[in-house]
């Protein structure tokens, strides 16, 4: 598992760039005031869209029902609470990437979980 480095810079939209897989993709992250959660979006290096809107909850992998997503990407993402913690608060604005990390698993990593 990858731990991907979001930016807690308190900005409600941001872009990074990772690799992934020894690829190249821009990823998105966009908090959602109305609902109140983050969501993001999967871009790789030529601004094709291979993925949009997709909300971030901890504990499942966010790209399940989309396998033509992960097949582009190699693999999923998921958050992880750093405190595992059953009587958990939820993502906020203030606690991605922070209490919550957000994690990528390749398609082998996905199999052996």
């Amino acid at each position: 598992m990858q731990i991907i480095q979001t930016l807690q810079n308190l900005s409600a939209r941001y872009e990074i760039t990772v690799s992934l897989n020894n690829k190249t993709f821009n990823l998105y992250f966009y908090w959602s005031t109305r609902e109140a959660c983050w969501y993001f979006d999967v871009v790789d290096n030529a601004d094709n869209n291979i993925i949009n809107g997709i909300k971030i909850v901890p504990g499942i992998f966010l790209l399940r029902s989309h396998q033509a997503a992960r097949q582009v990407i190699g693999g999923d993402f998921v958050l992880y609470d750093v405190n595992q913690s059953p009587q958990t608060s939820g993502v906020t604005f203030d606690n991605f990437g922070i209490r919550y990390l957000f994690e990528f698993a390749t398609l082998d990593e996905m199999g052996a979980a």
